[in-house]
């Protein structure tokens, strides 16, 4: 299935997420970053759960060139706590269990942020982007591909793909708000 949907508790923030904790090896001192007993209590929690709504939802993971949408609602217990700082702990928690195969396929997409402190959670759609690569979609492509693929020796029209569809701007290509992608013109 191409939807996921899951209802969870509120992560700790980003801020309780890891801590620099010293450590000594030999005559060495050196800081590292280390998880908090809070949010591993999280991960320990949630990680069940998401694992089951995989199962029963159908969720199949999507391959390493696929984006994922994760839309988001917020419902926190009291004023004052910034959406932003919510996520990176589910994020990982995602990759662990199988949702994506890195969080740098997630893009997150902020709904509702409201107080809800009879039932603070967070609401979450995930769903395969219609994005490919800098393309908006499938359709955004295939104009470009038509629009450009005669306009340079094939060799090279296929190696500028192969970057596009990695999410790489090059400097053949920029982002025009109204038309999409366009090449520029070096003649």
């Amino acid at each position: 299935m191409s939807v996921l949907k899951l209802i969870l508790p509120i992560p700790p923030s980003v801020n309780k997420y890891l801590y620099p904790k010293t450590v000594r090896n030999g005559n060495k001192t050196y800081v590292r970053l280390a998880e908090t007993a809070e949010s591993i209590k999280y991960k320990r929690k949630v990680k069940p759960i998401i694992k089951q709504e995989i199962i029963d939802q159908g969720w199949t993971i999507p391959d390493k060139t696929s984006k994922v949408d994760i839309h988001v609602d917020y419902y926190f217990n009291k004023k004052g706590m910034d959406p932003n700082n919510y996520l990176k702990i589910l994020y990982d928690v995602f990759k662990d269990v199988g949702v994506y195969i890195d969080d740098d396929v997630a893009k997150p997409q902020t709904g509702m942020v409201v107080i809800d402190k009879y039932n603070p959670r967070l609401e979450l759609i995930i769903s395969i982007s219609k994005q490919i690569g800098v393309f908006k979609n499938k359709e955004d492509r295939d104009n470009f591909i038509s629009t450009y693929e005669n306009t340079m020796p094939k060799r090279s029209f296929v190696a500028l793909m192969k970057k596009l569809d990695e999410s790489r701007i090059t400097l053949d290509v920029y982002y025009n708000e109204d038309m999409g992608l366009e090449m520029i013109n070096r003649e």
